[in-house]
């Protein structure tokens, strides 16, 4: 995704809905990628959608109810984002994102007013996807994905991605 590295979400959007056109066999993966874009411009209720999409299509994929229910938060509905996310826990016990996504809803819900729950981020190499940080404010969640890779950078490591490689390497 060459747009999307060099932060031209708005040219990746394009490039993944003209692909969703052409390649409708390939909807999952590129409604996640493009879920993600949408993520990165604050495009919360499209996010939603796309990701909503993915979860009809994959139901028993953990990482699909983990990114619908990143984006239910975002969008502001954080009692369906705990669902979401609860099931993406149950179907897979070891999704480090939905559990750490999950941990800061449930957190926002018991703390009416506060201004942020954060997490803390994981240890460099660490095989679950970035924590996150929600901060309420009027407009409902704001995202900040808070990870480093190992050269000490900030970066956004994709929705899903870590736990996908992971299994396929057996690690």
């Amino acid at each position: 995704m060459h747009h999307s590295e060099l932060g031209d979400h708005a040219a990746a959007i394009q490039r993944l809905r003209e692909a969703l056109a052409r390649y409708p066999q390939a909807a999952p993966y590129t409604l996640t990628l493009l879920g993600a874009e949408l993520v990165a411009t604050r495009s919360y209720g499209d996010a939603r959608n796309a990701f909503e999409l993915v979860v009809r299509a994959l139901p028993h994929e953990s990482a699909a109810h983990a990114n619908y229910g990143l984006s239910l938060a975002l969008a502001g509905n954080a009692d369906a984002a705990e669902k979401e996310l609860r099931q993406a826990v149950a179907l897979d016990h070891e999704n480090g994102k939905a559990k750490r996504i999950l941990e800061a809803v449930l957190v926002s819900k018991r703390i009416p007013g506060e201004r942020a729950a954060a997490l803390p981020p994981l240890p460099v190499g660490s095989k679950s996807i970035c924590p996150v940080l929600f901060t309420r404010d009027l407009s409902g969640f704001v995202y900040s994905p808070r990870c480093t890779s190992t050269a000490g950078r900030r970066r956004f490591s994709g929705f899903g991605s870590q736990e996908r490689n992971s299994r396929r390497s057996g690690g």
